[in-house]
C-alpha cells in the first residue's frame, strides 16, 4: 500500500479515537479513509493495526492482534461449524458467531481462513467429532472446492458469451455493410417489381 502522508495518519487515528469513544466499529472508519485517498479498506486496516500493535500511536489499543489460544481455536471451530449448518452462507455464520459484530466477524474470518489453511487435521477431526453427534457439519474443504469449481464455470461461461458476442458483432457488421450495398444498388429503383432489378 502507498504511504499515508502524516495528515492522513492523523485522520485515521483521529476518526478512530472518534468511532472509539461513540462505540462504534472501526470498519467504517477504515472504509471512509480508504474512500478519502483511493486506498484499499483492507490496507489501511492492516496499516491501523500495525501502527497500534507497534505501540506508535497513544490512545488505542489493537485487539483483533491478541493471539488465540488452542482452546480458543477449538471454541471458534466448533462454532463456525455449527452455525454453517443454520447460515446459508459463511458470513452469516461467521456474524451469528460474532453476535453481530462485524470486525470481530472478520478477525473471525481470518482465523478460520487460517486453520483451513494450516491445521486441517483439527479441522477434518472436529467435523467428524461432529458427524458422531449426529449432526449433519458441512465440510469446508468440500464447501471451498465446489466455490472453485462454480467460479471456473462461472469464468468458462463469460469466455463463451464473449466470444459469442464477438462472433455476433461481426456478423452484424456484415449484415449491415450488405445493406447499405443493396441500398446503394437498388437507389431510385421500383422495388415492386422484381423483374426490375434483374
Amino acid at each position: 500500500m502507498k504511504k499515508l502522508t502524516n495528515e492522513q495518519r492523523d485522520r485515521l487515528f483521529e476518526l478512530a479515537r472518534q468511532a472509539k469513544q461513540k462505540g462504534e466499529t472501526l470498519t467504517g472508519v477504515f472504509k471512509k479513509i480508504a474512500d478519502e485517498n483511493g486506498l484499499k479498506s483492507g490496507s489501511v486496516r492492516n496499516f491501523y493495526y500495525k501502527w497500534v500493535s507497534e505501540g506508535r500511536v497513544e490512545g488505542l489499543t489493537a485487539k483483533s492482534n491478541v493471539m488465540f489460544t488452542e482452546k480458543e481455536e477449538g471454541e471458534l471451530l466448533r462454532a463456525i461449524l455449527q452455525q454453517r449448518r443454520y447460515n446459508k452462507t459463511l458470513n452469516g455464520a461467521l456474524l451469528a458467531v460474532a453476535n453481530g459484530d462485524r470486525v470481530l466477524a472478520l478477525r473471525y474470518r481470518n482465523k478460520f481462513a487460517n486453520m483451513l489453511k494450516k491445521k486441517r487435521q483439527a479441522v477434518m477431526k472436529e467435523v467428524l467429532f461432529q458427524k458422531k453427534l449426529g449432526y449433519k457439519p458441512i465440510n469446508p474443504y468440500v464447501l471451498k472446492n465446489n466455490r472453485d469449481e462454480k467460479n471456473k464455470l462461472k469464468r468458462e461461461i463469460d469466455e463463451l458469451i464473449s466470444i459469442i458476442r464477438l462472433k455476433c458483432a461481426k456478423e452484424n457488421q456484415l449484415l449491415k455493410s450488405k445493406l447499405i450495398r443493396y441500398e446503394q444498388l437498388t437507389d431510385g429503383l421500383d422495388l415492386t417489381d422484381d423483374k426490375k432489378i434483374l
